[in-house]
């Protein structure tokens, strides 16, 4: 629980600063009105529930089984590599 708790922090802080989705609402708004706007935050933000779920389900389930241990290997010998 502390783990996901953690992990919907740092989601929330993302979304929070000023970045790519913020200028996108952004433009579709001075573009198209407030209604595009809205549904294009509206749109992101159904996108950021839907991954966050995912990840916290799915990906923890993952990463509790052996194919998750030996993922999160070769995912650090890859970074290690690109280093």
């Amino acid at each position: 629980m502390k783990e996901e708790l953690m992990f919907a922090g740092i989601l929330l802080l993302s979304q929070a600063s000023p970045g790519p989705d913020q200028a996108f609402v952004t433009r579709s708004t001075l573009a198209y009105g407030l209604g595009a706007g809205v549904m294009a935050a509206l749109g992101i933000g159904t996108g950021i529930v839907a991954h966050a779920a995912l990840a916290c389900t799915v990906g923890a389930s993952v990463f509790h089984s052996f194919l998750g241990v030996g993922l999160f290997c070769a995912a650090s010998c890859w970074m290690l590599y690109l280093a």
